[in-house]
């Protein structure tokens, strides 16, 4: 994967990243009878992991009043597999990141579906400087700020497919650590 395409997946993370931060965020942080104004921080990190046959997103999340979790996605051998199952995971800002755990997964393409395991032991380190990016305007109702910082990425996910042959160790590639500050003007009812 060249190094463009995965500049426009970390960049499309962060999108998604504040997206999502500043939907779960809003939900979390203004309750209806609320008149004040709101702000609420979600913390994040993705990693890129690749095997001989496959490529792997790992996000893990720190919403804002809920355990933090991380989320897996695999494209192996032209299938996509994905859960909605979750693992455990630490966000400590933008200093560090932890998931460990273990996934089943659908695995879906042209030729069908096959289940898949995985087993995932990934920790990211911060480095470097800090970016931010403010996302407000027209159409958003609440200011975004996100901090984003590259991560070194240790560990591995294990990917394992009996029906195709598939047992493979993922290692890491590029990875961040991201933390998405929501501020939204009081409510008006």
């Amino acid at each position: 994967m060249g190094s463009s395409t995965l500049s426009r997946i970390l960049t499309a993370g962060a999108f998604s990243a504040v997206l999502a931060a500043a939907t779960a965020g809003t939900a979390a942080a203004a309750p209806p009878s609320d008149h004040e104004p709101t702000r609420s921080t979600t913390g994040s990190a993705f990693a890129f992991l690749s095997g001989p046959e496959s490529a792997v997103f790992l996000d893990a999340f720190a919403p804002p009043g809920e355990d933090s979790f991380a989320t897996l996605e695999i494209f192996v051998a032209g299938f996509e597999c994905l859960t909605e199952e979750r693992i455990p995971a630490v966000v400590d800002d933008l200093t560090s990141a932890s998931a460990t755990g273990e996934l089943t997964l659908t695995c879906g393409s042209a030729e069908g579906e096959v289940l898949a395991h995985a087993v995932v032991d990934v920790a990211w380190e911060g480095e470097g400087s800090i970016s931010p990016s403010t996302f407000a305007g027209r159409g958003m109702a609440c200011v975004v700020r996100v901090l984003t910082r590259q991560a070194t990425v240790t560990g591995t996910v294990q990917v394992t497919i009996p029906e195709l042959g598939i047992d493979e160790t993922a290692r890491p590639g590029e990875g961040e650590l991201r933390e998405a500050t929501e501020l939204c003007p009081p409510r008006r009812d």
